[in-house]
């Protein structure tokens, strides 16, 4: 199923790269993600949404079992201890990845209104494509650091109040699969699980579950509380 969906990514990924350099000049100001609103003639134009949006995010939440399964495993070796899985957790963690994707794309949607209309008064709109891949790749990165938040029992909000002081982090993760998620079958099968993992440790030895205005190792959540 893994490999089916990477062969599928890469070659919506491929085919929207091909629409975006080839097809008609007029991409639409934005070009990023397909939207009536950013474009009114989006539906006539080929966007570039395995590239910059929403196919990657529609890949993370159809590949959400295999990176809590890793997030989890990843755990297991930074605290030693054995954690036992069940159906309930992974389903739970499934709609959680949903929540936060949806979540995470409304607030592109509105972001990149922003950010188009700021541009295009300064005469800078050709810039919007950039600035909303990063924007993507915040949100990427913050739904791999969210599965470890999940694991210490934060909710959406709080985990994301807590990224948000590690937003570099997130967006650099964020921006490093993005990339990586472009490298044919490979990308899609392997990068999401070296994600997962480098989120784990990077969320292991920053304790990014806690707020700044708590010292580091402060209160640590007894991962066996939730997991066992």
């Amino acid at each position: 199923m893994t490999v089916l969906l990477s062969v599928l990514f890469t070659f919506v990924l491929f085919s929207d790269l091909y629409s975006y350099l080839f097809s008609s000049e007029e991409i639409g100001e934005l070009g990023i993600i397909d939207s009536e609103v950013s474009n009114p003639n989006a539906k006539e134009n080929n966007k570039n949404t395995a590239i910059f949006g929403g196919s990657k995010f529609l890949l993370l939440i159809m590949l959400e079992v295999v990176i809590f399964h890793f997030s989890v495993k990843t755990l297991e070796i930074l605290n030693n201890e054995k954690y036992k899985t069940t159906f309930g957790m992974f389903m739970k963690a499934e709609i959680r990845m949903i929540k936060v994707l949806i979540r995470g794309f409304i607030q592109s949607l509105i972001a990149q209104v922003i950010i188009w209309f700021v541009l295009l008064l300064i005469g800078l709109s050709s810039l919007s494509p950039f600035l909303m891949f990063i924007v993507h790749a915040y949100i990427i990165g913050n739904a791999f650091f969210d599965n470890y938040n999940e694991q210490q029992k934060l909710n959406i909000k709080e985990s994301d109040i807590c990224i948000r002081h590690h937003s570099g982090a997130a967006t650099t993760l964020g921006i490093i699969t993005s990339i990586g998620l472009m490298i044919p079958i490979i990308g899609p099968l392997v990068i999401p699980v070296l994600a997962a993992i480098t989120a784990n440790i990077y969320g292991f030895r920053y304790h990014i579950e806690n707020p700044p205005h708590h010292k580091a190792g402060e209160e640590i959540v007894d991962l066996s509380e939730e997991i066992v």
